[in-house]
């Protein structure tokens, strides 16, 4: 009996032990808990001291002369600026970016209507097709160039894809706002094919590749410079208000990388459908191509709708975007 008695004592004294042993863990576990916490306390005092100071002195800076708080204006502009670039990187498709990746000098272009009634003049001409009449296409000498850059030509007339670009980076809205953009006009006026204008609006191509100068719309490129420094030239042949044949011509077509080859054909292809240049510096139809988004804007594609609804209009005046 004693015997059992003593067993029972040492197992609950061997039991007792672990729990203390236990217990004492915890202990030095919340202690420990209890140091990181004051340090992590002392730690965010020392941040918001920092933000207090640094509040202290935006203060005093725009309690200062205006030339500060244009400093201090511009500084902030900087930032919000990077910030959208380092967003839109972030979500343009990688072949897309061919544009800005190569040599982002101004691509200076010029474009020619020449009516056989009357002499050269510069205005709009729409093309007189009946319903769903498409509108052949021909590269003259598409065997002269890569396979790469004839689907960059390709695709700046055919392609039905859009890309949504933040209007603070061409100067049509705040950081966070985007507006789309067409990389083809065949996206572009895809949506218009059931509207009804005077004129039926080009919505079909047809591209061939033919050595001949056959087709309604020609494309020749050349590896030839221009002696004005043009990297394209479009030129309309028209009789009164209608546009017979369109013939664009693409220079210096070796040293243009796919990126750049596509945005000078998406330029001289909306001359061909009879725009004009646009006064916005930042639109695809400026007389110089400098932005750094060289794609089809709804002012574009409004500016089509008014020519062929049978406005004479002579320049594509952009306003804002439609944000999304």
């Amino acid at each position: 009996m004693k015997q059992e008695l003593f067993e029972d004592l040492a197992s609950q004294k061997i039991l007792l032990k672990e729990m203390n042993s236990e217990l004492k863990k915890r202990v030095d576990s919340l202690e420990t808990d209890t140091v990181n916490l004051e340090q992590d306390v002392l730690e965010k005092k020392k941040i918001i001291d920092e933000l207090r100071e640094d509040k202290k002195v935006l203060a005093g800076l725009l309690r200062s002369e205006p030339r500060k708080n244009k400093i201090l204006r511009n500084v902030t502009i900087v930032v919000a600026l990077g910030l959208a670039v380092f967003i839109f990187i972030s979500y343009v498709p990688s072949d897309l970016q061919s544009f800005y990746n190569s040599d982002n000098a101004p691509l200076k272009t010029q474009y020619l209507v020449q009516n056989l009634k009357s002499n050269t003049v510069d205005t709009w001409k729409p093309w007189h097709l009946v319903s769903n009449q498409a509108l052949n296409i021909n590269i003259v000498n598409a065997d002269k160039v890569s396979k790469e850059k004839i689907a960059a030509i390709k695709d700046a007339i055919l392609s039905e894809e859009s890309v949504k670009i933040d209007n603070s980076l061409v100067g049509r809205g705040p950081v966070g706002t985007v507006s789309v953009y067409y990389k083809g006009w065949q996206g572009a006026i895809q949506d218009m094919q059931t509207e009804k204008t005077l004129f039926h609006i080009p919505t079909k191509f047809n591209i061939i590749e033919s050595p001949t100068e056959e087709g309604d719309i020609t494309i020749v490129l050349t590896s030839l410079e221009d002696p004005d420094g043009f990297s394209g030239y479009t030129k309309n042949i028209t009789d009164g208000q209608e546009t017979l044949k369109s013939s664009i011509t693409i220079y210096d077509v070796d040293n243009l990388s796919p990126g750049r080859l596509g945005a000078i054909v998406r330029h001289e292809f909306g001359h061909a459908l009879g725009l004009g240049h646009s006064t916005d510096e930042e639109d695809l139809m400026h007389y110089v191509i400098q932005t750094n988004f060289p794609f089809i804007s709804d002012c574009d594609v409004n500016a089509l709708k008014d020519l062929y609804n049978g406005k004479d209009l002579s320049d594509v005046a952009c306003g804002p975007q439609k944000s999304v």
